[in-house]
């Protein structure tokens, strides 16, 4: 398959980039959606830039319930001390402590919003922070709330004036859970806002030549931290079988962010290669994206 002769791509846009090439191939649609988890990725991005600017004051082993515990109701009591142990890195690899998922939208109906923060801190923990892995949405609403309360003003102005901002995405939408951005998911970007952020990971945290975030930052972002135990074999590259800080690596080190309905954005290191995938439209194409997509992969793996 050539890259410049894909007939009909499934999703709504596809951009193809390459560090050496520039654009391989591109069908995109002035489109900002909600790009789901995908977020996370630029939570993680947002709270390396944070260690940088506090030269490590805040850093992966702050505890997250030193800067919480005057700012939450715990009901559950029995909690706390397993809260007291978690760190920012528990929160950036699902490594919390919970059994159950949580968070996640088809969790949170009628919960009331302003009161999400209590409910996730006040939710049973099985594990020892830092044990066990379990993928949801608590972990980065969590962090997104650290955040913000060690900052002392809205975390929102700190990721867009130096992040946003410095790579020409322009005022994005991110919706809140009470006071605190969601973290883990609603926030409206383009499959070019998405470009911008895959180049400055491909660059190690540089864009256009200014340093955004630490080198030392990204390399722990598409690091595998832990292993995803599936009870199911998943032969394409979009395998999700280990997690860093924000990003899985799946088959063959392909790195990549993910997104409920068909979003991704992904990265061929070793090929200098950004793949930004976007469906806005049809949630029963989610199959057959992932299909195209490693599809997409394995042609140029093979070039």
């Amino acid at each position: 398959m050539k890259i410049n002769k894909i007939d009909k791509i499934e999703m709504d846009s596809l951009i193809i980039y390459s560090k050496d090439k520039g654009i391989l191939f591109k069908e995109s649609k002035d489109l900002k959606i909600n790009i789901r988890s995908i977020a996370k990725f630029v939570t993680s991005l947002s709270c390396g830039i944070l260690i940088d600017k506090t030269n490590g004051d805040f850093n992966e082993d702050t505890l997250i319930y030193d800067i919480l515990k005057d700012k939450v109701n715990i009901s559950n009591k029995k909690n706390i001390p397993k809260l007291k142990n978690i760190r920012v890195r528990d929160c950036l690899t699902h490594t919390m402590g919970y059994r159950d998922i949580i968070l996640m939208s088809k969790d949170i109906g009628d919960l009331d919003k302003n009161s999400l923060l209590d409910y996730a801190l006040s939710y049973p923990l099985h594990f020892e922070p830092g044990e066990e892995f379990l993928y949801s949405n608590a972990g980065y609403y969590v962090l997104s709330a650290t955040m913000q309360e060690y900052l002392g003003f809205d975390l929102y102005d700190l990721i867009n004036e130096n992040l946003f901002a410095k790579i020409g995405i322009e005022n994005p939408s991110w919706d809140r859970y009470g006071k605190y951005l969601v973290g883990t998911s609603k926030l409206y970007l383009g499959a070019e806002d998405l470009l911008k952020l895959g180049k400055l990971l491909l660059n190690d945290g540089a864009y256009e030549g200014e340093r955004i975030v630490s080198s030392k930052w990204t390399s722990k972002m598409y690091s595998k931290l832990f292993k995803n135990e599936k009870d199911y074999v998943d032969q394409s590259y979009l395998s999700n079988d280990y997690y860093g800080y924000g990003l899985w690596t799946g088959r063959e080190d392909v790195i990549y962010a993910s997104g409920t309905g068909g979003q991704y954005v992904i990265f061929l290191k070793k090929e200098g290669i950004i793949i930004v995938a976007i469906n806005g439209g049809d949630p029963n194409k989610v199959s057959a994206i992932k299909n195209q997509l490693d599809s997409i992969i394995k042609s140029l793996r093979e070039e």
